[in-house]
């Protein structure tokens, strides 16, 4: 599959993304290149959670992480903290 290509203005590499995986449910880790990370997020009481992190540091290595997943990711503002971005890997139906 064809890797789209959307440029991000602003961004500075490396870049750490959340990383989840549409099949996962729960802590497991989504993929081999993930990492735990606590992250700011005043939704939960105590305004901190820990989450399966990523880092890419450059848009060559952002495609090659889509295309050995499938070439089918989201990536999306984290809902609970805007701040962060996150990447969906798209491996099963949802919605």
């Amino acid at each position: 599959m064809k890797t789209q290509t959307i440029i991000c203005k602003g961004c500075e590499w490396p870049v750490k993304y959340i990383v989840t995986r549409t099949s996962i449910w729960g802590d497991k880790k989504p993929c081999e290149e993930a990492f735990e990370e606590e992250v700011v997020c005043t939704y939960f009481e105590n305004g901190k959670k820990v989450v399966w992190m990523i880092e890419i540091n450059t848009l060559e290595e952002l495609h090659e992480f889509i295309d050995k997943y499938g070439g089918s990711v989201v990536i999306e503002d984290w809902y609970f903290n805007n701040a962060y971005k996150k990447i969906e890997i798209y491996d099963d139906y949802r919605e």
